[in-house]
């Protein structure tokens, strides 16, 4: 059932034209493709198509190369956009919206960030975008990724450490998993156009905690270690990591350190009718990835 208790597809029609999935080979992205493929016909959007390995087709689709969108688009019935990290200005989706346009979609959904509303994010010219065009939108804000801990900290996690200088702030981290059932649902549900939600898990934990639950799970000590987030910058930097992920990262980090990653929403289970799940679920089902 979606939030407004509508019944969903039971599955995708071969004759139902396709969803737009950007990001597809991403996090986010990828999740999205998955669970819109369970109701959906699905449109894999990549710069590399051959690379695909999941469900529905590919195309060939790149945010900084405006050409490559109207035959990405060509039929498809919804978009679901998502800005990639090295994507700093708004042009590239006022290109893809008019893409959009000219190619009769109507209904989009967003996947953006937490904040994107009050702080002068990125995200939010992605956003506007697409809103007062003529579309059905609905803005996903999700909040940090509980995948953040099998990428940026997998090494140190197997080392017994989580290294983050968000000192005692807390994080309500999130499954991207639960994103893409949201992204799903808000495709199923008309009304969920014009809305605009903040998916969070459903507790805000400190890295403290975090290091807890794996250390619970895994069976062995893991501890947050912090610092002030220009020490923890150059320190991960000589370390080898790359420079983008690593200011990025330090940004999550700093919003978590005074206190604007702490809140909590049911925005999930408004729209899925499940609650999201928690950190220790997402640990145990992928805990041989830190092992």
């Amino acid at each position: 059932m979606t939030s407004n208790g509508a019944k969903r597809p039971t599955g995708p029609s071969g004759t139902e034209p396709p969803i737009l999935i950007t990001g597809a080979s991403g996090r986010m992205g990828g999740a999205v493709l998955r669970a819109c493929a369970e109701a959906f016909n699905v449109r894999a959007a990549m710069r590399d198509p051959a690379r695909h390995d999941g469900p529905g087709e590919a195309v060939a689709f790149d945010m900084e190369r405006p050409g490559t969108f109207g035959a990405a688009l060509a039929g498809c019935r919804a978009l679901f956009v998502m800005r990639a990290p090295q994507i700093t200005s708004r042009k590239p989706f006022d290109a893809l919206a008019r893409a959009a346009r000219n190619q009769g979609v109507r209904r989009v959904v967003i996947g953006s960030v937490r904040g994107a509303d009050r702080a002068p994010l990125p995200h939010r010219g992605m956003e506007q975008a697409f809103e007062g065009e003529g579309f059905e939108t609905t803005l996903l804000r999700p909040a940090d990724f509980m995948q953040n801990f099998e990428t940026v900290h997998r090494d140190d996690i197997k080392a017994s450490e989580i290294r983050a200088p968000s000192g005692a702030g807390r994080s309500s981290f999130i499954d991207v998993e639960d994103i893409g059932a949201c992204a799903a649902a808000a495709f199923a549900d008309p009304a969920t156009a014009g809305g605009a939600y903040a998916l969070t898990g459903p507790e805000a934990l400190t890295m403290g905690d975090a290091a807890q639950v794996f250390t619970d799970v895994l069976e062995k000590p893991v501890r947050h270690i912090s610092s002030d987030p220009v020490t923890h910058v150059v320190k991960q930097i000589r370390r080898g990591r790359d420079r983008m992920t690593t200011m990025v990262m330090a940004a999550l980090y700093t919003a978590q350190r005074f206190g604007l990653a702490e809140s909590v929403t049911a925005d999930v289970e408004t729209l899925t009718g499940r609650p999201a799940g928690t950190l220790r679920d997402y640990v145990r089902r992928n805990a041989e990835i830190w092992r």
